[in-house]
Parts: structure tokens; C-alpha cells; sequence
């Protein structure tokens, strides 16, 4: 039997659909642990994001394929679980098929060496900015989602305050210390 890939099913949305499912076969995670295992399996080729993962989460929630687990506590927000459903869907329908983190992971020799230097090439300054840009976002849409009207407002208006200063420091208009 050919091994087939995540892309066999054709769109992002597929992908994605794929990819939660095939990593909720393994264990129970939030969202945000969802984010953190694609980028860390593909090497950050493939990388979910809030906006991709929670509506995808709330699809299969409706078709009964997941469900909020039992487990809790330690901070963590609570993770999503396979149902019996979903269970049976990823047991007979995604045997045999590549993992949308495979398929995006850098192609050639997968030794050691190879991985390392995948690791140092994400660990720069710009892709470091992105993964806690990526983090960022991820924490606001939770915000949005599940906060009252009052947390919303507050978070509102730290973002608007962390635009604002990003845009300075692009102008380069913080004012520097005078000194004396």
C-alpha cells in the first residue's frame, strides 16, 4: 500500500484538519501545545497558528470527533481529546498517511548533525520575534474567545499600547536616556 501524504487531501484546511487529529491520536494537548509540537516536529516549516487550530478544534468538536478533556489543573489550559469517534476516524482513514509535519520538515538525510543545524537556523533573532509574535497572537485570541467583556477591554488596550511601541522602535523615536 502507498503511503500517502497530508496534502493528498488538498487544502490547508485538510492539513490542518489532519494534523490536530493525528497529534490528539498521540495525547491530549491545548491548542497552544498543538502550535508548539507542529512547529517543533517540521523544524518550523509547518506551523499552526491560533487562527488555523481553534476553529479547526471547534469544527471537530461539532462533528464529535473531540472534546475538552477531563484532565486540568497545573496552569494548563485544558486540553482537547479524541473521542471514540475521532478514535475510530484516525484508525481507519490516516493509516498510512504522512503527517502534515513530515511532509513541510526539510528534505534530505534526517541524522543528527542535520537536525541541529535545522535548530540553530530558527533560533535567530527574527525567528525568536516571530515565535513569541506567534505566542502573542495565540493568547489574544484565547482572550477573545473565552474572556469577559472587561478582560477583553484591558487586553485591547495592551495591544494597542504594544503596537504603538513596536512602531517606535522601527522609528527609532524611544527617547534615550539623557545623560547628565
Amino acid at each position: 500500500m502507498a503511503t500517502k501524504s497530508a496534502n493528498d487531501h488538498g487544502s490547508e484546511t485538510d492539513e490542518v484538519r489532519v494534523g490536530v487529529l493525528l497529534l490528539l491520536a498521540e495525547e491530549s494537548l491545548n491548542g497552544y501545545e498543538m502550535i508548539n509540537e507542529a512547529a517543533e516536529r517540521s523544524g518550523g516549516h509547518w506551523r499552526l497558528t491560533s487562527a488555523k487550530v481553534h476553529p479547526m478544534l471547534d469544527q471537530l468538536a461539532e462533528e464529535g470527533l473531540v472534546q475538552l478533556s477531563e484532565e486540568s489543573g497545573g496552569g494548563r489550559q485544558r486540553p482537547y481529546e479524541l473521542t471514540p469517534a475521532g478514535r475510530a476516524l484516525v484508525d481507519s482513514e490516516f493509516a498510512g498517511i504522512t503527517p502534515p509535519w513530515v511532509v513541510h520538515a526539510p528534505v534530505g538525510d534526517e541524522s543528527e548533525p542535520q537536525q541541529e543545524s535545522a535548530q540553530i537556523e530558527i533560533q535567530g533573532p527574527s525567528a525568536q520575534f516571530q515565535e513569541v509574535a506567534a505566542q502573542f497572537t495565540a493568547a489574544a485570541n484565547q482572550v477573545a474567545q473565552v474572556g469577559t467583556s472587561e478582560q477583553i477591554e484591558r487586553a485591547r488596550e495592551l495591544v494597542a499600547e504594544s503596537k504603538r511601541n513596536l512602531y517606535r522602535i522601527l522609528a527609532e523615536d524611544d527617547p534615550a536616556p539623557q545623560s547628565s
